[in-house]
């Protein structure tokens, strides 16, 4: 298990309901990182995944989010933001 300190991460400012459309659009880590801003924090995931996790700040709501990518190759398979 890999443990990561939240303070440690940097934190970005996105509208979640344009990523969550972009990441539906498009389904690319590629095109999405550009707008998250690089590749997040990697692990390995599930059934041959790698996940990209970030730390993001909603700037419609103010919430505080996670977003998670499970991603194959450069393809996103799965999503959530938190």
């Amino acid at each position: 298990m890999r443990v990561i300190h939240g303070d440690q991460v940097p934190s970005i400012s996105v509208d979640s309901a344009a990523l969550e459309a972009l990441i539906t659009d498009k389904k690319s880590l590629r095109a999405v990182s550009k707008q998250l801003g690089g590749g997040g924090i990697t692990s390995i995931g599930p059934s041959g995944t790698t996940l990209h996790m970030y730390k993001a700040h909603d700037t419609v709501t103010g919430k505080d989010l996670v977003v998670i990518l499970f991603v194959r190759g450069d393809a996103i398979v799965d999503h959530l933001i938190e």
